[in-house]
This record gives C-alpha cells, structure tokens and sequence, in this order.
C-alpha cells in the first residue's frame, strides 16, 4: 500500500462486503465528507467491487481487502452455518501479524483517522495504529452471532470476541433502522445516497408511464434466482416490474424490465420512481 497524500486530510474507511448496503452507506457518508472537504483523500479497504464507489472519483484510493466475512449465504436469505463457522475459525481471534501490517499501512498513507461500517477489523486497526475509529452502524455483528446462537451455539463465542471491538469505536453511529441501540451512540436517521434523476427520468428510461404502477424488485449485491418472473408476467399484466439483478444487461419482457446489478440506473432513483419495493432489507 502506498500513495501520494501530502498534506491532505485522509481517511482510511473499511466497509462490510456482506452484500451492497453497508457500501451504498458508506458511500453515502463519503460523498457527503468530500463535499464538506474537497481535499479528503479516501483509502478504502473491502471487497465490494470498486466501480460501486466511482462517484467518489479521484478522492478515492481503492485497497481489495476481505475485512469482514459477516455470515456466509447460499442465497439472499438462507445462511450456510457449516462455512461461517469454518470462515469465523480462520479470522478470529484477529492474527496479530494482520492487524500490525495494516495498522502500519494505514499510518504510512497518512491517515489521521478510521471509518468502518460493521467492519470489526477495521476498529482493531484503528487501535493498533494509535489512530479515532468511526463505527458506522444499524446492527453488528456479535448482535446477529448471538441472535443465531441457537441455530449454531459456537456463534456465542465469536460474538463474545468481537463485542470489545464494537463497544471501543471512539465515536459510535447509529442509524435508523437500529437493531439494538447502545447509550453512548449518536442516532441518526436512515442514510442513503443521493437521487441523480427524476421521477419522470427515471420512468422515462425504464418506458414506464407516469399513471402505471411500478414495482421495484431488488435483492441489493446478493445473488438470487427469480423463479418466480414468468408468474409475474402471467398473473399481474397491468402492473410494471423493475427487477434488479436479473439480467447481465437491460431486458424488457413484457410488463418485466430485468436489471443488471451493475446498470445505467442509479439504485435511489430506481427505489424513488417506483409505487412500491419489494427487497432484502437487511
């Protein structure tokens, strides 16, 4: 890891990659810093794939690292316990020599604090680095292991582990919707990016009347099957379907338009031009 700061205000930010919302908020927050700080320099830690973050443009100094492994999914919905369990065992406790090496990075980039949202290796990094951590959250996960213990009892045991991580964040955010509110945090309402287009921009380029009702489908960066299309099409032929990751590229059918997850539409605007939204919330 090196780069050019100079004197610049530089940030050192670990996001989640389990699944896009933890990005679509940190990214969220990033472009809000940038516009109060035109200097800020960003160097991002995570696995989220980089053209997520290109509105960050040239404030951005991308980093792969997988800094979080949350819970491993067969799909949006069903967690394979057997392969968390199996990941969690290589992770925690944190190895020292991995916390040293990117606490000693983060310094030599210049970074003169730590933003994570969820991501607990990042909060260690912080500590080791000497360096203000930043917790970004509405849930974490030793909240979700305990939630799960029942399922997988040895889930108690990471929970307990990564709950000093969470708990020392110098400064502790929290957002609407929150899963387990702590005392000392600062509540917030919910976050997201901001619109790009309209309305009627937005339903021009799906070829959505302003009087037909649409309805967004979306599963955010977690792969699914949609089984169920064909039945959309068949049982409801006066109502428009916008269904995100359904498609490698734009495809109309019908009243369905299939969405690749990377499209020409930005996320908000496809979630503000529709009548309703069916989705993973979390």
């Amino acid at each position: 890891m090196s780069a050019d700061t100079g004197a610049r205000p530089t940030l050192a930010v670990f996001v989640s990659s389990h699944g896009f919302g933890h990005a679509s908020r940190s990214c969220a927050v990033l472009e809000h810093l940038c516009d109060l700080e035109p200097e800020l320099q960003i160097e991002l830690f995570t696995r989220i794939p980089q053209w997520f973050f290109a509105s960050l443009g040239q404030h951005l100094h991308f980093h792969e690292l997988d800094c979080d492994l949350g819970l491993v999914q067969t799909d949006a919905f069903e967690v394979d316990y057997e392969a968390t369990l199996s990941g969690l065992a290589d992770r925690l406790p944190f190895q020292p020599d991995l916390i040293q090496n990117l606490a000693q990075g983060v310094s030599a980039l210049g970074c003169q604090a730590v933003l994570c949202d969820i991501a607990p290796l990042g909060l260690a990094v912080a500590k080791a680095a000497r360096l203000p951590s930043i917790l970004v959250e509405n849930f974490t996960w030793d909240w979700i292991y305990s939630g799960l213990a029942q399922q997988a009892p040895v889930l108690e045991n990471y929970a307990t582990l990564l709950q000093p991580h969470f708990a020392g964040a110098d400064i502790h955010i929290q957002t609407e919707p929150v899963c387990l509110p702590a005392e000392n945090a600062h509540r917030l309402g919910p976050i997201a990016r901001t619109f790009r287009m309209s309305v009627s921009e937005t339903r021009d380029a799906l070829s959505v009347a302003s009087t037909d009702p649409l309805v967004f489908i979306t599963m955010g960066g977690t792969h699914i099957g949609f089984p169920f299309l064909e039945q959309l099409k068949d049982r409801f032929p006066e109502i428009r379907f916008a269904v995100s990751g359904a498609s490698e590229t734009v495809e109309t059918d019908h009243s369905l338009t299939l969405l690749p997850v990377r499209g020409p539409l930005h996320h908000p605007d496809l979630v503000r031009a529709a009548d309703l939204v069916i989705g993973k919330a979390g």
